[in-house]
């Protein structure tokens, strides 16, 4: 998959932007100029959603109603694409339309189409830090390989909520237990399909990611990942009997205590937990490597190469890193953010100045 073009009309602070992008391209600037907010804008129409806010009202230009992204893209079967995105403010609400070839469709059509992987600075702490942050990993790549897991996991959400609200009113002797029979079943059999899908992820993930993180440390350490399955059941009769052995402590806490909504992503470094045994600069490699597994992943499964969106990637990168990550680009189509002009390469490369939200183009490197 490539992106041909991108256009975007009042998108944070860009009033303005049409873009055309080759296989390899450079986005170059000083901080807070909007090179990442072209990363975004690409990102959206991959997901259909931002990676830095969920206040979507916040992407619409400061003093503007609306904004609007565009992209056209071209397969590896060489089918185009025009995915675009409007966002519009109303007195009331925010009204956001997903279309697919100028054709109104659904999120769940919408993240059939643009395979992509992103890298940002801000993602490595967040990872690190935030289980939540890991679970969301783990669902966008479900989600973009398995529609059906997108479908899944949000009716799963709907059940948790609900059950979660009837173990208040059971706490407060407004509701009694079993109430709880029919939700639980539903929980049960949903609960276990998500823990089955995320298990099989990570089996792919682990195919490729000790071989990346092994070129990008120079070490001979041993990276894998693991599911942390807190329930530790995977059949949905164990799973109901779990959650029935469970019932008075949900109900005095009023929250499930377990299920995909508290399990964990693991990152094992030597089999020693690397989130807590690791430094910033080796946790940013392991994440770099997960990136660069996801993308071998949605290759092999979708059978359509991912755009890879790299946010200030080269940053804490010593020369023989830098010349690795160039290197395993040569064949995929990459947008590269950076503030420093020397990383630009001066092969087949295409390079675009973005200050204060204006974008320019200079066509190619200009550094030796």
């Amino acid at each position: 998959m490539k992106c041909v073009s991108l256009k975007l009309f009042d998108f944070r602070n860009i009033a303005r932007a049409e873009i055309g992008f080759s296989d390899k391209n450079f986005l170059v600037g000083e901080n807070a100029q909007g090179k990442t907010n072209i990363i975004e804008a690409l990102h959206f129409l991959s997901i259909g959603k931002s990676f830095k806010t969920s206040q979507e009202q916040w992407l619409i230009k400061t003093g503007e109603s609306s904004t609007r992204i565009e992209g056209v893209f071209l397969s590896d079967r060489g089918e185009e694409k025009n995915i675009s995105a409007v966002l519009q403010n109303t007195e009331d609400r925010l009204i956001k339309t997903l279309q697919i070839n100028q054709t109104k469709t659904s999120k769940r059509e919408f993240l059939k189409q643009i395979p992509s992987v992103i890298f940002t600075p801000d993602e490595v702490g967040l990872i690190k830090i935030q289980s939540s942050t890991r679970r969301a990993l783990m669902n966008n790549i479900l989600n973009k390989t398995q529609i059906i897991y997108s479908d899944d996991h949000s009716v799963y959400t709907k059940i948790l909520k609900q059950r979660n609200q009837l173990l208040l009113l059971i706490r407060q002797n407004r509701a009694g237990a079993n109430e709880l029979d029919s939700w639980d079943v539903k929980l049960a059999e949903l609960g276990c399909k998500l823990i089955k899908s995320r298990t099989n992820l990570i089996v792919g993930l682990n195919e490729y990611i000790n071989t990346f993180y092994n070129q990008l440390s120079g070490g001979g350490d041993v990276l894998k990942l693991t599911y942390i399955n807190h329930s530790q059941v995977d059949l949905p009769e164990d799973y109901l009997r779990k959650l029935k052995n469970a019932q008075d402590l949900d109900i005095k806490t009023t929250h499930t205590s377990f299920g995909p909504h508290r399990d964990d992503l693991q990152f094992l470094l030597n089999n020693k937990d690397a989130i807590q045994m690791s430094s910033q600069g080796q946790f940013r490699l392991i994440v770099l490597a997960l990136k660069l597994a996801k993308g071998e992943y949605l290759k092999d499964v979708l059978q359509e190469v991912p755009i890879y969106l790299m946010d200030d990637v080269f940053s804490e990168l010593d020369d023989n890193k830098i010349a690795y990550i160039h290197k395993l680009f040569q064949d995929n189509q990459v947008i590269f953010t950076t503030i420093n002009q020397s990383m630009v390469t001066n092969d087949e490369t295409k390079q675009f100045v973005v200050k204060e939200g204006v974008v320019s183009s200079t066509s190619k490197a200009t550094v030796a």
